[in-house]
């Protein structure tokens, strides 16, 4: 009876450490199991790469929404055309905020990963993509797009230069702000725009709206000044060269050249002749009366 109820004893003791130390595991356990990652959703370019890229391809998550007919492009890019398509389920400002995976839903659409060209065409970049990846069909005009992707920076960095061009007006907005906004109609084919941006630490939510009227339908996003010298840059740096190198040849040719040979010729001449002629001077004085005396002692 007192071996049992010593084995009794020991099975409670046992039971009663392993509570104990049950909460101290799954502590262990909640820190070993990784955070998620802010906008898991989104796909990410390093500020690095999209360097290195010049305008950033992709891929993107896009979307596309109607606009009213006749009222794409600048009538339209300060209206939220998701909150449209989706009743006010989806807004701009909260895909600009928050994000949205793959397969969320904008009314009937489905958010679509797709690469953007670097270069424009006949329909324009934006329009050849959405084809592609089955947003729309053929040449499309009064429509919205919507590209979103996580920009992710090593470091803070401050006034962080951005170029962006569009075909026609354009919207965006960095972490749920508006950064840059043109409401314009217009064709494009490289950059246009120019901006500045702060950058965190880690992600950085960067969406894209083009708001397309008529016409081609392009979009081109870069981060960095990739802008090349000008005509006019050109034109003043020959202009500051060409008077250096007229003013270099004329102090050659004035102190080098002309008067320092004349000069030494001249001195030359000058020293020389007068040498010469008293010379012969000499000789001829000296030599005159030796002669006569001869003539006089023959005779």
């Amino acid at each position: 009876m007192k071996k049992l109820f010593i084995l009794l004893s020991l099975c409670i003791f046992v039971i009663a450490c392993g509570n104990r130390q049950k909460p101290a595991m799954d502590v262990v356990g909640d820190m070993m199991t990784p955070t998620e990652e802010p906008f898991a959703g989104v796909p990410r370019i390093t500020v690095s790469d999209a360097l290195m890229q010049d305008k950033i391809t992709g891929p993107w998550l896009w979307m596309t929404a109607p606009t009213e007919s006749g009222k794409g492009g600048a009538k339209s890019i300060d209206i939220d055309s998701l909150a449209v398509a989706s009743d006010g389920i989806v807004t701009e400002m909260d895909v600009a905020t928050n994000g949205v995976a793959e397969g969320d839903l904008v009314g009937d659409l489905a958010w679509t990963l797709g690469t953007i060209a670097t270069e424009p065409s006949y329909l324009g970049n934006i329009n050849d993509l959405m084809n592609d990846i089955g947003l729309t069909d053929g040449s499309v005009n009064d429509h919205s797009s919507y590209a979103l992707i996580n920009l992710v920076s090593d470091t803070d960095q401050s006034d962080v230069t951005m170029q962006v061009g569009s075909d026609d007006a354009i919207k965006v907005w960095l972490n749920g702000e508006v950064v840059h906004n043109n409401p314009v109609d217009r064709d494009a084919v490289d950059f246009q725009d120019k901006f500045t941006v702060d950058l965190k630490a880690g992600g950085n939510l960067l969406l894209v709206k083009v708001s397309e009227r008529l016409g081609g339908w392009d979009m081109f996003v870069g981060v960095g000044d990739t802008s090349k010298p000008t005509e006019e840059a050109v034109e003043e740096v020959v202009i500051e060269e060409e008077p250096a190198e007229e003013e270099a040849g004329e102090e050659v040719v004035i102190e080098d050249d002309e008067p320092a040979e004349e000069e030494a010729v001249e001195e030359a001449v000058i020293e020389e002749e007068p040498a010469e002629e008293e010379a012969v001077e000499e000789v001829v004085i000296e030599e005159e009366p030796a002669e006569e005396e001869t003539v006089e002692e023959d005779e």
